[in-house]
C-alpha cells in the first residue's frame, strides 16, 4: 500500500510532532531473525556482511571490534550495539581464540534471566537480532550514525526498559510456540526504535534529523515535513509550528539538521518519492505530485541529479527491493 499524504496527514505522527515514524515506515525497517548467544569462556565469533545487525549484552562482559584494525569496544551488561549495513565484525572475550563464523538465522534460547539483565561478573550472554530495510534511503538516512552505534545501559531511556524487554525475549525464545517468529521480529522492531530514541537523546549535540528530532520545536517542524511532504511549506509556516520567529527557526534548524529547510524538504520529497516508485503502481506523474513536485519534469530532473538515472529506470532496478 503506497502512503499518500493523506495517509500521512491523519497519523499519530503530525499531531504528535512525531519525527520519526513516518521515516520508519518509508525505508521499511522490519526485524528478520534473533539468536541468543552464551557461549563457553574463550571464544570469537565472527559476524559476515548484513544489512543491519544490533547485539543485547543480557550479562558478562563482550569486546566488539567493527573491523580487522578495529579498536575493540568493551560492551557489558546492558548495553547495545547497532550495525547498519555492516561489513562484518567479531564478538570475542579472547582475541587470541580463532573466529568461528556465525550465520544470520533464527536460533532461539537465551539462559533464565527472570530477573531482566543479569551482572556484569557473570558468564558473557547475549542476543543478537538481523533486520532489514531500504537499503537506498537507509544509506542516506542513516549516514548519521557511527559505526557501530552503542548505546550504554545508563543511556537507554526510560529507566528499566531494557530489562523488560529482555525478559520478553528471553520469554518468547525459552520455546518455540505459534507465533514466535513473528513475535520476535516485533519485538526486534521496537528495541531497534528504542535504541535510535535513546541514541538521539543521548547525542543531542549532534548533528543531523535524528538528534534534532529529540529537540522539542525544530521535531515539531520535522514532523510536519516528514509527514506531508506534498505540501508547499514555507519557513514561516515552519516556524509557526516549531513557535519560533522566522530567522531563529532557520538558524536553529540548520545548526541541528545541518541543512536550511528548504534543502532538508527537497531531500525528504525525493526519499518519499523513491519509496512510492518502488511500492506503488503510481505514473511518474502522480509520484511526482504526492511527493511535492510541481510537476512530473522538475521531479525527474531532481531525481536525475541524484540517482544519475531516471525515475523510470530506477523503479524497474529497485522494484520489490
Amino acid at each position: 500500500m503506497s502512503q499518500t499524504p493523506e495517509h500521512f496527514a491523519e497519523t499519530p505522527a503530525l499531531r504528535s510532532g512525531d519525527a520519526l515514524s513516518p521515516i520508519l515506515e518509508v525505508i521499511r525497517l522490519r526485524g528478520e531473525g534473533l539468536s541468543a548467544f552464551s557461549p563457553a569462556r574463550g571464544f570469537t565469533l565472527e559476524f559476515g556482511p548484513a544489512r543491519g545487525v544490533v547485539h543485547v549484552v543480557c550479562q558478562g562482559r563482550v569486546q566488539l571490534a567493527a573491523g580487522i584494525d578495529a579498536e575493540p569496544i568493551a560492551l557489558e551488561a546492558g548495553d547495545v550495539a547497532v550495525f547498519i549495513q555492516s561489513a562484518g565484525h567479531q564478538i570475542s572475550d579472547d582475541w587470541s581464540v580463532l573466529p568461528q563464523p556465525v550465520e544470520a538465522e533464527c536460533r532461539l534460547g537465551l539462559p533464565p534471566l527472570d530477573a531482566g539483565l543479569g551482572q556484569v561478573d557473570g558468564d558473557p550472554a547475549w542476543f543478537t537480532g538481523w533486520f532489514s530495510f531500504d537499503p537506498v534511503l537507509a544509506k542516506h538516512l542513516f549516514s548519521i550514525l557511527p559505526v557501530p552505534l552503542v548505546v550504554r545501559a545508563n543511556q537507554i531511556v526510560p529507566k528499566g526498559w531494557l530489562d523488560r524487554m529482555v525478559q520478553l525475549v528471553a520469554l518468547e525464545t525459552s520455546i518455540i510456540r505459534q507465533g514466535t517468529h513473528v513475535a520476535t521480529s516485533r519485538l526486534l522492531d521496537l528495541l531497534l526504535i528504542q535504541v535510535l530514541r535513546s541514541w538521539a537523546i543521548a547525542s543531542s549535540n549532534q548533528i543531523g534529523w535524528l538528534a534534532a528530532a529529540t529537540d522539542d520545536r525544530i521535531g515539531r517542524s520535522l514532523a510536519a515535513i516528514h509527514a506531508d511532504p506534498a505540501h508547499a511549506w514555507t519557513v514561516n509556516e515552519l516556524a509557526e509550528l516549531a513557535g519560533m520567529s522566522r530567522t531563529v527557526f532557520a538558524e536553529r534548524f540548520a545548526q541541528l539538521v545541518g541543512h536550511t529547510p528548504a534543502s532538508y524538504i527537497a531531500c525528504w520529497r525525493l526519499d518519499h518519492a523513491t519509496a512510492l516508485l518502488r511500492t506503488s503502481d503510481l505514473t511518474i506523474a502522480e509520484v511526482a505530485f504526492r511527493s511535492g513536485f510541481a510537476s512530473a519534469a522538475a521531479f525527474s530532473r531532481a531525481f536525475r541529479q541524484r540517482f544519475a538515472e531516471t525515475p523510470q529506470r530506477w523503479r524497474q532496478q529497485h522494484r520489490g527491493a
